[in-house]
């Protein structure tokens, strides 16, 4: 699910942004910016993505990779475990991608993180389908192993 205006303007503000200096930053018109504030416009993924991209380094500040690692796999555990998402688990898979490649995270640890996203998005929409959701959690397995054996996860004390 892609952020709604009043997350758009929280995030915009938290960054410290003008509307003007978001939408260069995108290359969208400041009136568009204005307009998905407001709920006038849609905010399409790859805007939302890109708003994400510009914006949340600058209000949270740079995490490192191991912070990022850290989550991706407490996420993945969470999912396997309980074996259900909401669009929190589906917002955080997005961002954490984006904050990787902000952090110089790797190729290989970006695409798992892609990976774990497609895996949280079956969750989301295939409730339904036991099959679907058997094979999301399976997938999640695979990626469990894969993000230990090759990113930086900080011991939890």
């Amino acid at each position: 699910m892609v952020m709604q205006g009043s997350e758009l303007k929280s995030l915009r503000r938290m960054a410290g942004m003008s509307q003007a200096d978001l939408a260069a930053a995108i290359g969208m018109a400041r009136e568009t910016v204005g307009a998905m504030e407001r709920g006038q416009a849609p905010i399409e993924l790859r805007t939302d993505l890109a708003i994400r991209f510009v914006t949340m380094p600058l209000a949270f500040g740079n995490r490192t990779t191991e912070v990022i690692a850290g989550q991706a796999l407490d996420l993945a555990t969470t999912l396997v475990e309980n074996g259900k998402t909401d669009d929190d688990d589906l917002r955080q898979a997005q961002t954490l991608g984006l904050e990787w490649l902000n952090a110089g995270g790797s190729d290989i640890g970006h695409q798992l993180l892609i990976a774990l996203q497609i895996q949280v998005n079956m969750l989301e929409n295939g409730w339904y389908n036991v099959a679907l959701m058997d094979h999301a959690k399976a997938e999640l397995a695979l990626f469990i192993k894969a993000w230990k054996a090759i990113m930086p996860v900080p011991d939890k004390e």
